[in-house]
């Protein structure tokens, strides 16, 4: 057992029924005033994440209602499955059991995913370490439309993509809010014109760029102090990676990949907050198909077609204001049902360094907003209105914009 004693100190819970006994306010102090905390289990890198939830300090005298609140938001982390309390004096125990948060999900969806099955080990307690990993395989057919960036005025080309493809990563957590992962992603696949005169000549060809193996391989540091996994409204995120392929991971091409991505959430009210994001990358060498940036869609630049712009670089700005309109609406016949609704305005698009027309000459802004529905923290999907310089998009998406 490992005693940590901090200026920023806590504790709580009403699970300890010592807490409660001859209690006759909820706003009565509880005892002394907080002075030191002992851990039971020395959490190590997480110690400061579990202490920013109870948001209690030294010298506090807690009311009963605000230690029921503590041990809510303690309760609340994904990844603790109970939490036990001892108060001696000013001294208090906080004992934590720990699980990685773990899932397993099989998703078949007619016409488009045809199968997909990942499993997810996040912030596992491995002696000194909190080790996360996911694995995710599939089979996808996807119809593509590629337009030229070769000319001024492309229309939308056919293709079928059938393809394999397994992700993996594994990583540790370096603070309580910075992960080092390793990442691996590689696909097999099959790309062929759909229906007469569809072809694009030369280099740019997806059947030429598509077809066999590839594979990338690389790290990523990810940032994330957000208040909020399901619904943030107040936080920072940010993913900064590197991607290598080469014919020594048994691809056809050498090629290089580096992106990054920002978002920052920032409340204005109760259920309210407004949402800014940057997503940038620039590949270098001859990128496959399945591994080109693309712009359009429901994920970034909304307002045009799904890939309505592939390339080698990409820089997309966000501005979306979105409110939680209700999260138990129906208790009666579907507990937990919710919705929640955004507005926003993107920018920027995604293009070939060598070919079309140069970044920003062509830049592109697309506004709309969007309804989606929850189950408890889980955001189902959302239906999406918006608007671009070619004209209005409606798109189906799951969950909600910038899913981490």
């Amino acid at each position: 057992m490992r005693r940590i004693i901090l200026s920023l100190v806590v504790v709580s819970g009403l699970a300890s029924p010592a807490l409660a006994e001859g209690l006759e306010s909820p706003f009565e102090p509880t005892g002394d005033p907080i002075g030191e905390i002992m851990f039971a289990t020395d959490p190590g890198a997480m110690a400061p994440r579990y202490l920013r939830a109870l948001k209690l300090q030294v010298g506090d005298r807690p009311t009963k209602s605000q230690l029921a609140l503590a041990l809510e938001r303690l309760s609340s982390l994904p990844n603790l499955s109970s939490v036990d309390l001892k108060q001696s004096g000013s001294l208090l125990t906080l004992d934590l059991q720990e699980h990685p948060v773990s899932s397993f999900l099989v998703v078949p969806v007619p016409f488009v995913w045809m199968v997909s099955a990942n499993a997810t080990f996040k912030d596992w307690h491995v002696g000194d370490y909190y080790v996360s990993s996911r694995a995710e395989f599939g089979y996808m057919w996807d119809c593509l439309r590629v337009y030229d960036p070769r000319l001024a005025e492309p229309s939308p080309i056919p293709f079928t993509n059938n393809y394999v493809y397994g992700l993996g990563n594994a990583g540790i957590l370096l603070a309580p809010d910075l992960r080092l992962q390793m990442n691996a992603e590689g696909y097999v696949s099959d790309i062929q014109p759909n229906g007469p005169g569809a072809s694009l000549a030369g280099t740019y060809a997806p059947q030429a760029q598509g077809t066999g193996f590839s594979m990338t391989l690389g790290p990523e540091l990810q940032y994330d102090n957000a208040d909020d996994e399901s619904f943030p409204r107040l936080g920072t995120r940010i993913r900064v990676g590197s991607f290598f392929g080469s014919p020594y991971l048994g691809g056809k091409n050498d090629f290089a990949i580096y992106r990054g991505e920002l978002e920052r959430y920032t409340p204005i009210g109760p259920a309210e907050t407004i949402v800014t994001g940057v997503k940038a990358g620039v590949g270098r060498g001859d990128l496959p198909w399945n591994h080109k940036f693309w712009a359009g869609g429901i994920y970034n630049l909304r307002g045009y077609p799904y890939q309505r712009f592939m390339g080698d670089q990409l820089l997309v700005g966000t501005l979306e204001y979105r409110r939680r309109l209700g999260t138990n609406l129906v208790p009666a016949w579907m507990p937990g049902l919710g919705l929640t609704g955004g507005t926003f305005v993107d920018v920027g698009r995604a293009w070939e360094s060598r070919l079309g027309t140069p970044f920003p000459q062509d830049i592109r802004a697309g506004v709309g907003g969007y309804l989606g529905v929850s189950l408890g923290a889980w955001n189902v999907g959302r239906l999406e209105v918006s608007y671009g310089t070619e004209g209005p998009y409606v798109g189906l998406a799951a969950g909600l914009p910038f899913d981490w």
